[in-house]
């Protein structure tokens, strides 16, 4: 993903870290979505990456959304487009 986000940054893209560590409030270790955003501009910096924004919303000017456990549906009809790591064995 890294390298991803080099290639999209050097073709002009905004990349956003999409993330509910951005939620208010604290998370069940006493964090605050500020002190997950100084460990993340400090992860970023580490692996060659500008400080990029950070949110847990979603806007209809969003291209794409990357995600480890999303699942595309179709849109308008909840019909995977893929698959469900859950449902792949039930099938």
């Amino acid at each position: 993903m890294v390298e991803r986000i080099k290639g999209w940054l050097a073709e002009g893209y905004e990349v956003r870290i999409f993330t509910a560590r951005m939620s208010a409030g604290m998370d069940e270790y006493g964090d605050t979505a500020a002190d997950f955003a100084d460990v993340l501009a400090h992860w970023l910096l580490g692996a060659g990456l500008p400080e990029l924004k950070a949110t847990n919303v979603k806007d209809f000017h969003m291209v794409e959304l990357y995600d480890d456990r999303a699942v595309q549906v179709e849109a308008n009809t909840g019909q995977l487009v893929g698959y469900s790591t859950r449902e792949r064995g039930l099938a």
